[in-house]
């Protein structure tokens, strides 16, 4: 169906009154507009000019052609939660639009639907971790102006049914955020070759995981070229500093070790999984299709215990709803990973010893 972004009326006022900015263009020799320090600086290679339009371009050409999308139809930015807060301001007005999360989510986009004025609605997974249809078109209204989901999921790593992601989008007229952070992991197709056919589907993805560079917090949005453009026009749009695109470019030219990669975490996460299932105290490993494992235990006050004395970080879903007794681990390195089953085995031990003689 046609696509008519729902742009709150600060911001079209706002893109209505907009001056356009003109550039000098990337032959200029000298340049005396920006105050940058011409001089230079003291690290081995200089950052001393700010990022130019001419960088970003090239920067989207390089991904543009790792993603077989047109550059026209990406958008970049520092990190999933400042491109969702954009979103945000750009599609809700506060104190009257709402949000829906199918749930589990991360807690901070919930956190800053509440800091930007947005009530926001949780529709959580059915109990098979699948989209509940039957709950999402009985609280969908015209007051619903954006949807978030993931697949796979950020906490169960597992897909989404790819009809039932297509039904939303072909029955609701507002903006579809489709979370494919842990896309490369899996066996599961991505909605990019689909972009077209959707004008109000925006699918993020990143360098976080499968690429190894979360510390450099980009995200990509892919989008139509009318949400793009709109996102290119506000002033809070920020570019990515010099460094950080220089870091990806180099990255872009090494797909085949991040492909390598990729083979031995899915490899490292299957094997983990199937060291799980002997445990006694663990009653599910939930199959994945991430780099993390959600596991079910039937003695998680005692898990948690022995994890935080060790010192093992994992992410707690006790207060999730069909989660009650589940943690969410990350596939770390072959050390991380061998402390891990240490712990459990001592688990085990403490289990064992526990069990009166008969």
């Amino acid at each position: 169906m046609p696509f008519h972004p729902f742009i709150n009326q600060r911001v079209q006022k706002y893109l209505d009154q907009k001056r356009p900015f003109k550039e000098s263009g990337p032959t200029r020799k000298i340049r005396l507009h920006a105050n940058e320090n011409g001089i230079g600086s003291p690290s081995l290679q200089w950052y001393h000019r700010f990022t130019e339009d001419e960088d970003m371009e090239q920067f989207k050409l390089a991904i543009a052609g790792i993603k077989n999308v047109p550059k026209e139809n990406l958008f970049i930015t520092n990190g999933k939660y400042y491109f969702f807060e954009l979103c945000i301001r750009i599609f809700c007005e506060a104190e009257k639009d709402k949000i829906i999360f199918c749930t589990p989510v991360p807690d901070e986009l919930m956190d800053l639907a509440k800091l930007n004025g947005i009530d926001y609605l949780k529709v959580p997974l059915t109990s098979d971790q699948q989209l509940d249809m039957i709950h999402l078109e009985k609280v969908v209204n015209e007051e619903t102006k954006l949807i978030w989901l993931s697949s796979p999921n950020h906490f169960t790593g597992n897909n989404m049914h790819h009809e039932d992601i297509e039904t939303i989008l072909n029955n609701f007229s507002g903006l579809v955020i489709l979370d494919e952070s842990y896309i490369n992991f899996s066996k599961h197709r991505s909605f990019l070759p689909e972009l077209k056919e959707y004008p109000n589907l925006c699918i993020c993805q990143n360098f976080h995981y499968a690429w190894g560079m979360a510390g450099l917090e980009v995200e990509i949005a892919f989008a139509s070229v009318d949400i793009i453009s709109i996102l290119n026009q506000l002033p809070f749009s920020k570019h990515l500093n010099k460094p950080t695109m220089e870091i990806i470019r180099d990255a872009l030219q090494n797909i085949q070790d991040v492909n390598s990669n990729i083979k031995t975490i899915v490899a490292m996460r299957n094997a983990m999984g199937r060291e799980l299932e002997h445990f006694s105290f663990i009653d599910k490993v939930y199959s994945s299709d991430a780099n993390f494992l959600l596991i079910k235990f039937n003695n998680i006050p005692l898990v948690k215990e022995y994890l935080k004395v060790n010192q093992i970080e994992i992410h707690d879903l006790t207060q999730e709803k069909f989660y009650e007794h589940c943690l969410r681990i990350s596939i770390g390195s072959e050390r991380e990973i061998k402390s891990l089953l240490d712990v459990f085995e001592n688990i085990e031990l403490k289990l064992s010893e526990n069990v009166p003689d008969k």
